[in-house]
């Protein structure tokens, strides 16, 4: 399935953003997983069949938490298995 992949570079672990993207896509009801890097980024993946839940999911993605903020994003389209929920890897 077409997946939407996101690295998220900012302040953005341990200031919520995991859980406020997570919570924004399940509400959403896209699939996914939102996880911490070692370096200090964050990796989003999102599907979803409906193109307007994906272009709310990255407007999301680039807003980020209120308690962090996000500099840059660097987005791609890979092509993965189909995921039946959101994750919130921790």
């Amino acid at each position: 399935m077409k997946t939407f992949h996101y690295i998220v570079k900012g302040m953005v672990q341990h200031v919520g953003y995991r859980f406020y993207v997570g919570m924004r896509a399940r509400k959403l009801e896209v699939s996914g997983k939102v996880r911490n890097l070692d370096n200090g980024d964050v990796e989003v993946f999102v599907q979803s069949d409906d193109f307007k839940k994906i272009d709310e999911m990255e407007k999301i993605i680039y807003k980020g938490s209120p308690f962090g903020h996000v500099d840059e994003v660097i987005r791609d389209i890979k092509d993965m298995e189909e995921m039946n929920d959101f994750q919130m890897v921790y």
